[in-house]
């Protein structure tokens, strides 16, 4: 299968990037420049495997992907591969290279730098990934980041297709979808890049959250909350903690080395001395990379496989609803469980308010917008005793109304968007934002307790830019919510309703429908078959049309929009529904 450009325009010869934070043309071959030890790379001939995985890696960090997620669509789509005895690595249905490209619209000089070198093509997949990841009709993590593996689920997909082969579920059973794409490049990941030993997460997805449309697929939750995701590893740097995820890890001599220094039990804390090397093996088929690395005591020293080790997060609190915080913690090694102590000032008396085995805690009852401190420590159960911990660093939050989620836009008439979202627990009401564009000033265009506002005096066809923030109110004070994520619709004319097909006689029907505010004009379209193709018939100011000169006893098939005319443009509705009729 493979990844397609929706646009040929996408790899004009000009390669206007799309990397993440990288806008010149010059900036994307920049990436290759660290993989300069491995050599050239020599015409016909796929480079060896760690020179790939270089490529690859630096690829992905340019544009801001993890690279595990490269590396893993790279293993689904060729598994590595740019040639075949020596000939361009062509697949069944037309995709080239190692990332599979598939356009075959493209001009045939791009189609044979795509087959001959393989830096282009995996410029040109890693753009198409990152294009993907821009979708704002894709699910996506609440709070995530780029650097969230988990969060590139459905990018993924769409590299491959939002189409219902690759539904994250077996609509019929709720089951999963083992056979979709994005499942098959997301186990690449785990057996891959952590050596099959780490559990991704998954997202808390259900049948009723997708529909069908056609063959593609339409999701009708924007976000979740997902537990447990990892980060990727690449961005370790020198004085980063870390803790081992299996038992009788090595600390290796060199990357890649079968002489090591030590094996660590799971959970041992390191300390990151340098950024990433790759296997001193070229032939090694290791996706992961290395970290010198050494424990905290100093004792020993050595390289740690990347597939081994995830980030230790600080003891952290956040706000959770408009009374409730959470605390979280890296897990300690060999701990039976912890406590949480709370006060309401940072050298005031601390009192316990929980004792959890998890590595969180929900701290619920408390006030809006006051401030508490939280301390933990970590407990382990020997006989009947329980032996504790140091206290942890002291961190403090504020209960805050919740992010509205669930927000969206969409055009309520041709001078109108009205905007919708999920109602917040807590909250007093909520304030919706606009700009003219989505980077732009935003401007307080309403306040509602609703869970939907309409902003009214707008200008039909003009992009308008909407978020939202949920507020608790306090005495006489209001406590916000951050804002929500942005959206976006532009006003057109609503869709024409009672769109109805009568008979007036053996060879004419008459056509009727209800005036659309605000419309120019309606255009009415008719095909001689449900799926076939329709033909303008009438273009019209009026509410009726009366069809003469049919085939008495023949089925005629009628769809119609409303237009408005704006300077020299019609701006034009949705369809109606097809309907049809035969005198």
């Amino acid at each position: 299968m493979k990844s397609f450009l929706v646009k040929t325009g996408l790899l004009v010869a000009c390669m206007v990037s799309l990397f993440h934070g990288k806008a010149t043309a010059e900036s994307e071959t920049e990436w290759s420049l660290n993989c300069e030890q491995y050599g050239d790379i020599k015409p016909n001939e796929n480079p060896t495997y760690q020179h790939i995985n270089c490529l690859l890696t630096n690829a992905a960090i340019q544009a801001d992907i993890p690279p595990e997620v490269v590396k893993g669509i790279a293993t689904q789509e060729s598994h590595w591969r740019q040639f075949v005895d020596g000939k361009p690595f062509i697949s069944n249905d037309n995709g080239i290279g190692i990332m599979q490209i598939t356009d075959t619209t493209l001009p045939k000089e791009q189609q044979e730098r795509l087959k001959n070198d393989i830096l282009y093509n995996i410029e040109t997949g890693v753009r198409i990934l990152n294009n993907k990841a821009s979708l704002t009709t894709l699910p996506h993590i609440n709070g995530a980041g780029r650097d969230i593996i988990e969060n590139w689920y459905f990018p993924v997909m769409a590299y491959n297709g939002v189409v219902q082969v690759n539904s994250p579920l077996v609509q019929e059973s709720g089951e999963i979808n083992h056979e979709a794409y994005q499942e098959k490049v997301f186990l690449n990941i785990k057996e891959g890049s952590y050596i099959g030993d780490t559990v991704l997460a998954r997202y808390p997805f259900e049948v009723k959250d997708f529909k069908y449309v056609d063959k593609f697929i339409e999701f009708l939750e924007p976000e979740y909350i997902v537990q447990g995701v990892h980060e990727t590893t690449i961005e370790l740097k020198a004085g980063d903690r870390v803790l081992t995820t299996e038992g009788d890890v090595k600390l290796r001599e060199t990357p890649g080395s079968p002489e090591y220094k030590v094996k660590l039990p799971i959970g041992t804390p390191l300390l990151i001395e340098g950024t990433f090397e790759f296997d001193e093996s070229e032939i090694s088929e290791n996706q992961f990379v290395w970290f010198l690395a050494k424990t905290l005591d100093g004792q020993y020293s050595g390289y740690v496989s990347s597939a081994y080790i995830e980030k230790q997060v600080a003891f952290k609190a956040a706000s959770s609803s408009y009374n409730s915080i959470k605390t979280s913690w890296a897990a300690v090694s060999g701990a039976s469980g912890y406590e949480i102590y709370r006060s309401t000032s940072s050298t005031g008396t601390y009192s316990k308010v929980g004792t959890t085995t998890s590595t969180s805690f929900m701290n619920s009852g408390l006030t809006t917008n006051r401030s508490y401190y939280y301390k933990m420590r970590a407990y382990r159960t020997v006989g009947s005793t329980k032996v504790y911990s140091n206290y942890s660093a002291i961190v403090t939050a504020k209960p805050l109304p919740a992010v509205p989620s669930s927000v969206k836009a969409a055009s309520s008439s041709y001078n109108s968007v009205r905007t919708s979202w999920t109602a917040v627990s807590g909250a007093s009401g909520y304030e919706v934002y606009r700009a003219t564009s989505s980077t732009g000033t935003y401007s307080l265009a309403g306040s509602t307790t609703s869970t939907s506002y309409t902003n009214t005096g707008l200008t039909t066809n003009k992009p308008y830019y909407y978020k939202i923030r949920a507020y608790r109110t306090v005495g006489s004070m209001k406590v916000y919510s951050n804002y929500s994520t942005v959206v976006t619709a532009k006003p057109v004319p609503t869709v024409p309703t009672n769109f109805k097909a009568t008979r007036i006689s053996s060879t004419s029907l008459k056509l009727t429908w209800v005036s659309v505010s605000g419309a120019s004009g309606y255009e009415l379209y008719r095909s001689t078959s449900f799926s076939g193709t329709y033909n303008l018939l009438k273009s019209t100011t009026s509410l009726y049309y009366t069809n003469s000169s049919l085939t008495t006893g023949k089925t005629y098939y009628y769809k119609l929009r409303a237009y408005r005319t704006v300077g020299t443009t019609k701006v034009y509705s949705g369809w109606t529904t097809i309907i049809s009729a035969k005198p």
